[in-house]
């Protein structure tokens, strides 16, 4: 049942944001956490490791989202910024 839920909230985060590359997608996030962001279109949810203080809380931001998968190279880049972070999960 995991892969399922898995899966499908992957295809909505695919289908809400538009594509820029074969897995890079630009997205609107939102800080909730210091390792906490939400796509603000499709209201996924962002988890991301080491993340700490790179944007203020409750500022949206345009990111470039990289996502190869479970156990791909998958990295959240912040566009005004410049600040790269690496994805845990998405959900």
């Amino acid at each position: 049942m995991l892969p399922r839920a898995v899966f499908i909230t992957a295809v909505c985060l695919l289908a809400s944001v538009a594509s820029i590359g074969a897995a890079q997608y630009k997205v609107v996030i939102k800080r909730l956490d210091s390792n906490l962001f939400q796509a603000q279109a499709s209201k996924v949810f962002i988890e991301t490791r080491r993340c700490g203080d790179l944007m203020p809380d409750a500022e949206e931001e345009e990111a470039i989202l990289n996502w190869e998968g479970s156990f791909g190279n998958n990295w959240i880049l912040f566009t005004a910024s410049g600040s790269r972070c690496d994805v845990a999960t998405i959900r």
